[in-house]
């Protein structure tokens, strides 16, 4: 459980202190040179073995006198000695860290995997980094750190904050010299990740750092029949003839897209989401990119030429949709643009 979301102070390098209740403090900096350009940072919190759980929690800014983003607590909702892992995007130059994508140049990425000491406090800093902008490792148990792809497990071993002399005696007030701590009272509510919550991976979907869930479907991995989860904003990237069938969005969705690439990548998509958006290329007259799709509630429809689109429905003159030239794309409602 994350009960402290990155607070403004500071902490000592790795270490850790017995007598104290078993949590993970972990202070987030940020290199010199980014400071002064980082717009906002996120951080998503799961146990490595259930999906199920997961808190998240979000900083604007950095300060330039200490370049300390801010400071978190985990504390373990089940074995006192479980596994746990923890992601931290940073955004700079006006990118929301909770909206960075794998490889974004304007993003950070660092992750963590370690676990819990009973009646410990394990403390790690972890460093946001220049020379990772815009970098991702391959491996699953990576993180870059100073632009290298390095191991992300850090194991801690009980009773090294002996050797080091950042041992709490009995009574002290919970927090080394130096040490602002954590102001676990003035920590914003913790947020459960609703799509880590729901059958978004069960689907076949990927769960992002903005809590929406991804499907990537291709000629050889297809997405039919597949439908969002309830409260989740859904995407649907479909590459390839066949990648995409029947699959859709309820009005129990937020938003949802479908991004429609390739010759019959598409076919009998159905949005009744809030917002829809329906992207289709790489038709061609003989079978378009995307077929036979029902927008019910409007949204936006883009197709790339006049063979990318077939029998797109707008559905109501009370639900306008910015329609397409692409035909035969069929119109019931106040569209934007000219439909046949």
């Amino acid at each position: 459980m994350l009960v402290g979301a990155l607070l403004a102070g500071a902490a000592a390098l790795v270490h850790c202190s017995v007598r104290e209740p078993t949590q993970i403090v972990v202070t987030v900096r940020a290199s010199d040179g980014e400071c002064a350009t980082i717009h906002s940072t996120y951080v998503r919190v799961k146990t490595t073995d259930d999906l199920s759980v997961a808190a998240t929690a979000s900083k604007e800014g950095c300060p330039l006198a200490t370049k300390v983003i801010g400071t978190f607590v985990l504390v373990p909702e089940g074995a006192p000695d479980a596994p746990t892992k923890f992601l931290v995007a940073t955004g700079i130059k006006g990118k929301q860290g909770d909206l960075c994508k794998f490889d974004d140049p304007d993003c950070i990425f660092a992750k963590r995997i370690t676990r819990f000491i009973p009646n410990e406090t394990v403390r790690l800093d972890v460093l946001m980094s220049g020379a990772c902008l815009g970098k991702t490792c391959a491996g699953a148990n990576e993180t870059c750190e100073n632009g290298v792809c390095t191991s992300a497990v850090v194991e801690p071993a009980p009773g090294d904050c002996a050797a080091s002399g950042t041992c709490l005696d009995a009574g002290s007030d919970g927090a080394p010299a130096g040490d602002a701590g954590v102001d676990a009272d003035a920590a914003p509510d913790v947020v459960v990740d609703p799509c880590l919550s729901s059958t978004c991976v069960a689907l076949g979907g990927a769960c992002q750092l903005d809590g929406s869930c991804a499907f990537t479907c291709s000629t050889a991995v297809k997405c039919n029949n597949k439908v969002c989860p309830p409260g989740l904003e859904c995407r649907f990237n479909c590459s390839g003839l066949g990648a995409c069938n029947a699959s859709s969005c309820t009005a129990a969705n937020p938003r949802c897209s479908f991004t429609c690439t390739g010759v019959g990548a598409c076919e009998a998509m159905a949005c009744a989401a809030t917002t829809c958006t329906l992207s289709c290329t790489g038709g061609n007259q003989a079978q378009r990119a995307c077929g036979n799709t029902t927008m019910s509630t409007g949204g936006t429809v883009s197709c790339g030429d006049d063979n990318d689109c077939g029998a797109i429905n707008c559905n109501g003159a009370a639900n306008p949709c910015n329609c397409p030239l692409g035909e035969p794309s069929v119109c019931n409602g106040n569209c934007n643009q000219n439909c046949r």
